[in-house]
């Protein structure tokens, strides 16, 4: 046995060892965000420090307490999750328009209000659990923009863990679930919604994750609370609504687990209400959401890039009933097959009903891929030939995300609205074939 071998087998196994030298890196870490704070134009480098050298620890221990990864694993994860964790830490003092349009507005007019006031206010079109989040970030006395992104930022780290859980579910491969979790929060999308973007898309998509999760655990009650919660902070949490039908259906959901969705989601308003706003008030948000943009398509590879010379008023109402008639005919066939199906085949559907909702409706952005983006690239781990379709979703939304910030077209958006219509076809084709010469299942309610 040589030296090096030796020096291996004393971590192995040896989690208190494993999590030491996960922190002892992780203080290297911030040392090194200090040093380099300049190069970089960090503002505050020790605040930085502290929380991306926490964030880094974090992930590493997310990885060690799976007790599953040796330790020439964990360690090649751990430079890995350096290079991504240092990428977000130099793009953490740009300044999105959005930000500068929105978000540090908010938290500049919440922290003119007393606590009462600024619950009852409408302030932002976000719904009122991220409201919350900014209001406790206008009452501490760090910089809005770092504790916007900081907390997008520890979200990627959860997402990335429930992405290697999802794929420890159904892939015995321990190099790909650890390559997963990597791939996660290395993927330029995720990179970039939260570190740079300022956006919270890793939060309501880690909470679908883990509904998802709890789906195919049987866990009925955390996958309704979970989804809830993701549906409290972003609205395109319905893309995965009807692959969690369909596991309502199969049984893997109770009907009484849905009585924790209204009780969630009321429970939310609760601290606007008791401080005064009206619950008509609450409820409206999404609603004033869905008319706050008058186009058909918004940056995105939707079906409606094939009307551009469309009449707006003409198409918005008849698109939401045609994707909806689209969606339920979906569930349809997958219902008529619902004994058979297993849960590589719910992956899929996961992954076709995040794609396929944003790519039928109107008034979509680029960002409203990223959680497909995400469950294609858990699908890829189950089926391994398709390498091309994570490939696809995450080029195609940069090329979204860097047409928002320079303006500049790489490939029009109809050509991409083409290959993603050529996925969706060739993928459903391909779930519905398995089945399609055998007898199909009575539907039963």
């Amino acid at each position: 046995m040589t030296k090096t071998e030796r020096i291996v087998n004393k971590f192995e196994g040896n989690k208190p060892l494993l999590y030491l030298c996960a922190a002892i890196l992780s203080v290297g870490f911030g040392i090194f965000v200090i040093l380099t704070a300049e190069k970089v134009n960090v503002d505050y480098p020790v605040l930085t420090a502290l929380l991306f050298g926490g964030f880094y620890f974090l992930a590493q221990a997310m990885l060690i307490s799976q007790d599953r990864f040796d330790a020439i694993s964990l360690l090649m994860a751990s430079a890995c999750l350096a290079c991504v964790m240092f990428a977000r830490v130099s793009l953490l003092y740009f300044q999105s328009n959005d930000y500068k349009a929105f978000l540090s507005n908010w938290v500049k007019d919440l922290s003119e209000l007393s606590v009462g006031e600024a619950l009852r206010t409408p302030i932002g079109d976000y719904n009122l659990p991220y409201i919350y989040i900014l209001l406790v970030f206008s009452r501490i006395n760090v910089d809005p923009l770092i504790s916007i992104k900081a907390l997008s930022c520890l979200f990627d780290v959860v997402l990335a863990y429930y992405v290697m859980k999802l794929v420890m579910f159904g892939v015995e491969d321990r190099r790909l679930q650890i390559v997963s979790f990597i791939l996660t929060l290395a993927a330029p999308t995720v990179m970039i919604n939260s570190a740079q973007w300022s956006q919270c898309d890793a939060i309501y998509v880690s909470f679908c994750l883990i509904s998802i999760l709890a789906a195919l655990n049987s866990r009925g009650r955390l996958c309704a609370i979970a989804w809830t919660v993701a549906f409290c902070f972003k609205l395109q949490a319905i893309f995965i609504l009807p692959a969690l039908g369909i596991c309502l259906f199969k049984g893997k959901v109770k009907w009484r687990h849905l009585l924790w969705i209204p009780v969630i989601f009321f429970g939310s308003m609760l601290p606007a209400v008791i401080a005064g706003r009206s619950v008509s008030s609450c409820l409206g948000i999404y609603a004033d959401q869905t008319q706050n943009y008058g186009f058909l398509f918004h940056n995105a590879p939707t079906i409606w890039r094939f009307f551009e010379g469309a009449d707006f008023e003409s198409f918005s109402v008849v698109s939401v009933f045609c994707a909806g008639a689209a969606v339920i005919l979906f569930i349809y066939f997958c219902l008529t097959f619902l004994k058979k199906l297993e849960d590589r085949h719910l992956i899929k559907i996961f992954f076709l009903s995040a794609m396929l909702i944003p790519y039928l409706l109107p008034r979509m952005h680029e960002r409203y891929f990223y959680m497909a983006d995400i469950l294609a690239l858990i699908y890829f781990m189950y089926d391994r030939r398709k390498w091309y379709i994570p490939v696809t979703l995450i080029l195609s939304s940069v090329i979204g995300y860097l047409f928002y910030f320079t303006e500049i077209v790489i490939i029009e958006q109809k050509y991409i609205a083409v290959l993603f219509l050529i996925i969706l076809a060739t993928e459903t084709r391909e779930l519905f074939r398995e089945f399609w010469h055998r007898s199909p299942d009575k539907i039963e309610l």
